[in-house]
């Protein structure tokens, strides 16, 4: 278990599972550090909202199959996927919520058209870089836009390399600091 001060996760994402926030896209992009061998220890914390048949065209419900399609047992060790369906869509009170993001190192956000994305300003409270889009980023004053405090991705595929970026980039300030 990690030491005094220590982050548990590598990543955290928190995020509705709902099709804007592109999380096929991060199960793709994780795939993609792990087939590329880094096992970075990942939290995706996800409240499902109660099933509605007239909301399967805006809501992903079908998470849980995808992981476990895309992702082996072993895998999962490392990649924690947590559902939630129960006071949506916010089951934790902030406090128990903070704990996640001061045991994290990074958090990533795939939303390419979110407006005012509270769960990157929590991290940015939490003292934590983030990754993700222009429109991620769009809280933050044109001086903070940039590395350490926020990675931002153009397309998809950035977040292959900005994620392992941001982390080395943290772990090497934590070691210098």
């Amino acid at each position: 278990h990690p030491g005094e001060g220590e982050k548990f996760w590598d990543i955290l994402y928190v995020a509705r599972a709902v099709k804007f926030k592109k999380i096929p896209e991060f199960f793709e992009c994780v795939r993609r550090l792990y087939d590329s061998g880094k096992r970075y220890r990942i939290l995706f914390i996800c409240p499902i909202p109660p099933y509605k048949r007239s909301e399967r065209r805006t809501v992903f419900y079908d998470i849980r199959k995808v992981y476990d399609a895309l992702f082996s047992e072993e895998e999962k060790k490392y990649f924690n996927l947590l559902t939630l369906d129960y006071l949506y869509p916010f089951p934790f009170d902030p406090a128990t919520l903070a704990h996640f993001y001061r045991s994290s190192k990074v958090f990533v956000h795939f939303a390419n058209d979110e407006r005012r994305c509270r769960v990157a300003s929590s991290a940015w409270v939490s003292g934590m870089p983030v990754v993700g889009m222009s429109c991620v980023g769009s809280l933050l004053p044109k001086e903070l836009r940039v590395p350490p405090y926020f990675y931002e991705a153009e397309k998809f595929t950035d977040f292959d390399t900005l994620l392992p970026k941001a982390i080395g980039e943290y772990e090497r300030a934590k070691n210098e600091g």
